[in-house]
């Protein structure tokens, strides 16, 4: 997929920019393809199987006529019931990011971005899980200026995620902002408090990050430090998976987008593989 053009005028945020460019390509649509009509919140409890507590997912679903954007959400229980109702999901400034983030994950349908190639996997939890750790060790050895070992940043830990790289012979490091686990091993490998993330980026090849890094209000620090190092991002992403492929066009790397219903509910899964280049400069 070819990046959206460059914007120089461009505001301060990556959601403002996905936000200006949803504004900018969705007129031809009518107010009402972009109205909020139905708000869905979830907690998805996970048995960790003997890796410690259960963790808990919490999430946000926001539906317009065009179907539903999603947030995964650390801050979900300090958000007001239904406030959502009614809004243009483009132009929605809720005072809660993650509700802010779902509405415009619900708008940026009406882009139609088109993926590079789809995949879509059935089956358990932990199967669909693992393909979706397959995929983004995939993309991570494609970006990666040479074949073999490498050391490579997870941000935002799963388990999967962490198994598969390091079985692939990665070096992993990682990172997160749940207090829960900082501090734990998770199949060998130590994670770091997120503050510590842009020193990471600085020892990596590569680094993955997670779509909920818009709902902690990290992105742009994580995508410049990223951009600053050269290094590579692989986005996995539940949260704002159709926004990512609207702010990274100026990145290398890729994005591996997760449609409702997510890996870890019943169904089938679908995953959206974004692809982008730039010139590197190692």
């Amino acid at each position: 997929m070819p990046p959206p053009d460059p914007d120089p005028q461009s505001p301060a945020t990556l959601l403002g920019l996905a936000r200006e460019r949803i504004a900018a390509l969705s007129t031809a649509l009518t107010p009402e393809s972009f109205t909020i009509t139905a708000e869905t919140r979830g907690v998805i409890t996970r048995a960790l199987g003997g890796e410690g507590a259960d963790y808990l997912d919490k999430f946000i679903l926001l539906e317009t006529a065009l179907g539903w954007g999603s947030a995964f959400c650390p801050h979900h229980d300090r958000h007001t019931e239904g406030r959502a109702i009614g809004a243009d999901a483009r132009v929605l400034r809720s005072g809660h990011v993650c509700v802010d983030i779902a509405a415009l994950d619900a708008a940026a349908i009406a882009i139609r971005m088109q993926p590079s190639h789809s995949v879509t996997a059935g089956g358990t939890t932990h199967q669909k899980g693992k393909v979706r750790a397959e995929l983004v060790a995939a993309e991570v050895d494609r970006v990666l200026p040479s074949a073999g070992p490498a050391r490579v940043l997870l941000v935002g830990v799963t388990a999967a995620m962490v198994e598969v790289l390091v079985e692939r012979g990665h070096s992993v490091l990682a990172s997160d902002l749940d207090p829960e686990i900082i501090g734990s091993e998770v199949h060998g490998v130590r994670v770091h408090p997120g503050t510590e993330t842009p020193q990471l980026l600085a020892e990596a090849d590569a680094a993955v990050i997670s779509g909920m890094t818009t709902t902690t209000e990290t992105v742009d620090d994580v995508v410049a430090a990223a951009v600053a190092g050269d290094v590579p991002l692989i986005v996995f992403a539940q949260t704002g998976g159709r926004l990512f492929p609207l702010m990274l066009g100026h990145c290398s790397g890729a994005v591996v987008a997760e449609l409702f219903p997510f890996y870890m509910l019943s169904g089938n899964t679908t995953f959206d593989i974004y692809r982008f280049a730039r010139e590197s400069h190692r």
